[in-house]
């Protein structure tokens, strides 16, 4: 698997190749639209709405919805929120590296990675199923058994 060129690998590997870069790109996007929001004063403005309108709110929803806006723009929060989406972007960014230059340690680092996150991608499926969550959930299982199925192979 070390030192193979693009063209001899397989069409599936181009593909979790392709989709871990798509993915730490939208991860890094976000992290940067977070911090950016976040030191112009948006995050602070933001915060201060929900905080007025959760004082105002007359409905249960309105005021679930304005208590839950307020925990999530509250500027720890969103700073936390910034490191682990930029924290992501690196470890795929790493990921799509590692299968790209043919690391012996590359599909095991993907499959770590990817199957850690199982039980919570579970868990989540659990508490809302939602389409996205399905799919994320289909595709990482799809990852780690052809990385996996690879590994036996190239032993």
């Amino acid at each position: 698997m070390h030192g193979s060129s693009v063209q001899q690998r397989p069409a599936t590997l181009r593909l979790i190749i392709l989709y871990k870069l798509v993915r730490a790109l939208i991860s890094a996007a976000l992290g940067g639209v977070l911090a950016y929001l976040a030191l112009t004063g948006v995050v602070n403005r933001a915060e201060s709405f929900a905080t007025q309108y959760h004082h105002e709110a007359t409905s249960a929803l309105a005021l679930q919805i304005s208590a839950f806006a307020v925990t999530l723009l509250h500027g720890s929060h969103v700073w936390i929120m910034t490191g682990a989406l930029l924290l992501d972007a690196a470890v795929l960014l790493l990921e799509a590296w590692a299968l790209h230059t043919g690391k012996d340690w590359g599909a095991w680092l993907v499959v770590a990675a990817s199957s850690g996150l199982l039980p919570f991608e579970v868990a989540a499926l659990v508490d809302h199923t939602a389409g996205e969550r399905i799919a994320v959930l289909l595709i990482n299982l799809a990852i780690v058994g052809y990385l996996l199925g690879r590994i036996r192979r190239h032993r």
